[in-house]
């Protein structure tokens, strides 16, 4: 092979590289979407709070066999994924993944909001950005990418708030999600 061959290979492999990963990126963003849509009930994004890091979606292998049930109808690669130790990375969060005007909190600004106290700090949370911020996971998705599931946790006030992973589902790769069953692992 001569250099001009390897570099027009490399070259196709590093744009197929780019375009993978931009799909990916859109089929996340499309399933966010959907999860301000349909959970926060068309909340406008111009009054969305993400966390700006993905938390990790907690794993769950050791769960109580009687809460696990509520796993059985989701697909089988979506519980195997969940029952990893880790079943997905904490790595920063791009704006673009979430409806235009979104706002990105940083972990650093919520603890600076609170190091007074929760009720200072929700006061001057509410001043500054509304009603309260999302945690969100990175996205599962079966082979066929017709099934995914994502882990929220949703903190509106020092006593309210709930932690969930719901499994979303669509009748073919263009077809627009929704939300088959929301799981509650948490809730204040």
């Amino acid at each position: 092979m001569n250099d001009c061959t390897a570099r027009t290979v490399l070259a196709f492999l590093v744009i197929a590289s780019i375009a993978a990963v931009s799909a990916q990126a859109q089929r996340e963003a499309d399933v966010y979407a959907a999860l301000f849509t349909l959970r926060l009930h068309g909340t406008p994004a111009s009054t969305m709070v993400v966390r700006d890091v993905a938390v990790p979606m907690p794993t769950v292998s050791g769960a109580a066999a009687e809460w696990l049930t509520q796993f059985d109808d989701v697909p089988a690669a979506l519980r195997l994924s969940v029952s990893q130790p880790v079943p997905t990375r904490v790595e920063p969060l791009d704006v673009g993944l979430f409806p235009a005007g979104t706002k990105m909190i940083s972990e650093q600004v919520i603890r600076q909001l609170f190091a007074a106290g929760m009720e200072l700090g929700w006061s001057t949370f509410r001043q500054r950005y509304g009603s309260g911020w999302l945690s969100l996971s990175e996205v599962l998705f079966t082979p066929d990418g017709l099934d995914a599931l994502v882990y929220y946790e949703s903190h509106s006030d020092s006593l309210c708030g709930e932690s969930a992973y719901l499994w979303l589902h669509r009748r073919a790769t263009q077809s627009p999600w929704s939300i088959n069953k929301r799981i509650v692992r948490s809730m204040s």
